[in-house]
């Protein structure tokens, strides 16, 4: 993780905890960081899983550009519960 993403984790989770009415405390910040942490990662994993089963239905070979480039096109097609949605199905 590079200081830019620390910085927007750190943003939104004071954010949260300011929303919850929490007092910002090290335990409470630490906390909220790893949601925000798993909420992100859960969002990034279902953009790739999607782009990887569209890609297998109709690529013929897969590269990790092809992929990148897939995410891009899914991310402007579809929203995130959209995307949750159809993996449940897949």
């Amino acid at each position: 993780m590079n200081k830019n993403e620390c910085k927007k984790y750190l943003k939104r989770a004071v954010r949260a905890l300011i929303n919850k009415n929490k007092s910002i405390t090290v335990s409470n910040l630490e906390m909220e960081m790893q949601e925000v942490i798993n909420s992100e990662s859960k969002i990034y994993i279902a953009y790739s899983k999607m782009a990887l089963h569209t890609l297998l239905r109709s690529a013929t070979s897969i590269t990790p550009n092809e992929l990148a480039t897939e995410i891009d096109t899914i991310s402007r097609i579809y929203n995130i519960n959209d995307i949750l949605a159809k993996l449940k199905y897949l």
